[in-house]
């Protein structure tokens, strides 16, 4: 049907102009003629009129039948506009819309880390009830090194300080580490990782025996129907609804389990437009969803980020909550090499009666212990507060939740500072110290972390780039 819809519409485009020009000149010549035949008939014989009159009911025959192929015309004509686009031409607009017609950008996306908070109900899912439940929200980072190594892990807190465990896709094998068990290896084929949805559709065309575009369907809960193509792989179909007006991908739809992916909420990070809302829907009601908050790319990862065995070894509690440390040195390097070593080290010096101090704490959010995570920097909170005041110190850094190692120093590592970093001279803090993995001191007075050249100064003394 679509492809005799097509014929004729290439036909109606060809004569459209002519009918026009046609029938316009056919009722003005006729008008004219006509009257003209009416104003003589009675002065004419009888033999000429009825010859006229047969001449006339033969036109109007043809008349009749030229005002027919021009409405059947003009009715392909308006019907292109909703029935008309070809899956190619719908796909070729969503690539224009996502990709600035450049699908070859994304490409360039080597590594992501993102952050995202999500939700899941199972009971959403197995009773039809739209149910939420605030207990159920989690929170995830992603890394992502193309084409196949993703990790994520997994957080019970909205500042990334509880991590619940982690999940691995590396290759053709699944990794889940939660908590601090030893890694468990599933089966490969279970393995998920994170691709841009361009991306995701040009692979599909690629692999496709056919595409084709099924019309208008309605989402469920949508009140306007989107664009439905169909494309075809051996054993498995991808439906996909894109918007009618933007073009933009609205939902995935899967047909045995009955289920829909919803993407929405488009935003722009770095001159990529991405999603940052995708949720799976069955029956109409939402069982799971999860919000992107951020996407930053091509960012370099410590080799071991991708290594389970590593972090099953290596990783250490602080990493995700606060830790005491029973301090035994009294010197900065002793101290460093006894607990740190072969490990990079931020050292905040501080005191519980300092208001600069606890101003700079303010700061010390999500996006701040994502920069020193990706560093592999080890967080270490050092104390110059007399013990006579440990309580309120042990009590300030239960209140203060600050995530990594904390230590009070005592006399001989206070006097070890003092002529390390501020040679002998008076001590003043904040103070920020950072050593590299070799134990070496990078800076001794390091910029604050409430700069915003933090990150920039941190790349640098690192030779990151």
């Amino acid at each position: 049907m679509v492809a005799a819809y097509r014929h004729v519409l290439v036909v109606c485009k060809r004569l459209q102009t002519f009918h026009v020009i046609r029938v316009t000149t056919i009722l003005n010549v006729y008008g004219i003629f006509h009257h003209s035949v009416l104003a003589i008939s009675p002065f004419l014989p009888r033999v000429v009129t009825a010859n006229y009159n047969s001449k006339t009911s033969a036109m109007i025959s043809i008349f009749k039948r030229q005002i027919k192929l021009f409405f059947v015309c003009l009715f392909f004509i308006t019907l292109k506009s909703s029935f008309g686009q070809s899956a190619e031409e719908i796909l070729t607009r969503y690539f224009a819309a996502s990709s600035n017609g450049e699908i070859s950008k994304w490409s360039e996306i080597k590594t992501l880390y993102a952050t995202s908070i999500g939700y899941y109900s199972q009971k959403s899912f197995e009773t039809k009830d739209n149910t939420f439940d605030p207990s159920n929200l989690g929170y995830a980072k992603i890394y992502k090194r193309w084409p196949d190594e993703q990790k994520e892990e997994l957080f019970n807190d909205s500042l990334f300080k509880y991590r619940d465990g982690s999940f691995y896709f590396l290759k053709n094998r699944r990794v889940i580490f939660l908590g601090y068990m030893d890694p468990i290896e599933t089966a490969p084929d279970e393995k998920s990782t994170f691709n841009f949805y361009p991306i995701r559709i040009k692979n599909y065309m690629d692999k496709s025996k056919s595409i084709a575009y099924n019309g208008k369907k309605l989402i469920p809960g949508k009140s306007t129907p989107s664009y439905e193509i169909v494309i075809k792989e051996q054993g498995l179909d991808h439906i996909l609804l894109f918007n009618t007006e933007s073009y933009l991908l609205e939902a995935i739809y899967f047909q045995e389990p009955d289920i829909y992916w919803l993407i929405s909420d488009y935003k722009l990070f770095d001159g990529y437009l991405i999603p940052t809302y995708v949720a799976s829907m069955k029956n109409g009601v939402v069982f799971s969803w999860t919000r992107y908050k951020t996407f930053e790319f091509n960012i370099e990862f410590d080799e071991n980020k991708f290594n389970p065995r590593y972090e099953g070894k290596n990783q250490t509690k602080a990493l995700s909550t606060s830790m005491f440390l029973n301090l035994n040195e009294t010197t900065l390097d002793e101290f460093i090499k006894a607990n740190f070593l072969g490990k990079r080290v931020f050292i905040d010096v501080w005191a519980t009666w300092c208001g600069p101090c606890k101003w700079e704490f303010r700061n010390y959010d999500s996006a701040y212990y994502s920069v020193m995570e990706r560093e592999a920097i080890e967080l270490v909170y050092l104390s110059i507060d007399k013990n006579s005041d440990r309580k309120k110190w042990e009590a300030d850094v239960a209140n203060l939740g600050l995530k990594g190692f904390h230590v009070m120093a005592n006399k001989g590592l206070i006097k070890s500072i003092q002529k390390l970093v501020f040679g002998d001279d008076q001590i003043n803090i904040p103070r920020y110290i950072l050593f590299n993995e070799h134990g070496q001191i990078v800076s001794k007075d390091f910029v604050r972390p409430s700069n915003p050249l933090f990150k920039e100064e941190l790349n640098r003394v690192l030779n990151k780039r």
